[in-house]
């Protein structure tokens, strides 16, 4: 689910724009709309589950650095930023958080397109660093990653990671359902090759290194739930 707050001066625009979006995306919510910069800027320096925000305010040069200036958190809205204009202009990413330019918003259906592309490529972009947040966790643990259960494992905490399932799922019947579908197996082989990578790692890993990730003061093997949800929390 990606969150955007929509900042234009014209409020008749961006309802419009809210509507087009909800009814086109089921993937996007919008948090807010403001009309000023004021507004905007007291919601973006004040929410902190702002993915998006589709920037229309009519600024000029001058203006829009000192807009950015004022943001409290710059480097959480670095590519944050989709900006439509009333006429043709480039403008390059900025230092800022430009994140992409839009010359369309006299076109509502050609914006619609051009943020529902911005917002792909986000997810996009978003998901494959997730998995390497994941791999950077699994090799730390000392995973094989040639093993087709720690391959397994990485999709599992995808899953888990992306859907917000918390910690209250069950893994044969909410996720490994899930895994079969992408790698053709099934559920009872992905469990095996799960518990193999599991054992694995068990062995390879040092016991203080296990102690200290998973909060143990024993020595014992971690549960697949455990591991999951543990490097779900740390990513």
């Amino acid at each position: 689910m990606i969150n955007i707050l929509i900042a234009d001066n014209d409020i008749n625009y961006a309802v419009n724009l809210m509507n087009k979006l909800n009814e086109v995306n089921n993937d996007i919510k919008i948090l807010n709309i403001s009309d000023n910069e004021n507004a905007t800027l007291n919601i973006i320096n004040n929410y902190d589950n702002i993915d998006l925000v589709v920037f229309a305010l009519q600024m000029d040069k001058t203006e829009e650095n000192n807009f950015f200036k004022k943001i409290v958190k710059k480097d959480k809205y670095i590519n944050c930023f989709i900006r439509l204009t009333d006429k043709q202009m480039k403008l390059e990413k900025n230092d800022y958080g430009f994140w992409a330019i839009s010359e369309i918003k006299e076109n509502l259906d050609k914006s619609i397109i051009s943020i529902n592309k911005l917002i792909e490529e986000r997810e996009i972009d978003e998901k494959n660093n997730k998995k390497l947040k994941v791999i950077k966790e699994l090799e730390y643990l000392e995973y094989d990653l040639s093993l087709k259960g720690t391959q397994y494992l990485i999709s599992a905490i995808e899953i888990i990671a992306n859907h917000k399932l918390g910690e209250v799922y069950n893994l044969e019947k909410d996720v490994y359902p899930i895994i079969t579908d992408l790698y053709n197996s099934t559920v009872h082989n992905i469990k095996n090759n799960v518990n193999r990578a599991n054992n694995s790692m068990y062995l390879k890993c040092e016991i203080e290194k296990l102690k200290s990730y998973f909060g143990f003061n024993v020595d014992e093997k971690p549960k697949t739930k455990e591991i999951i949800n543990t490097v779900v929390r740390k990513i």
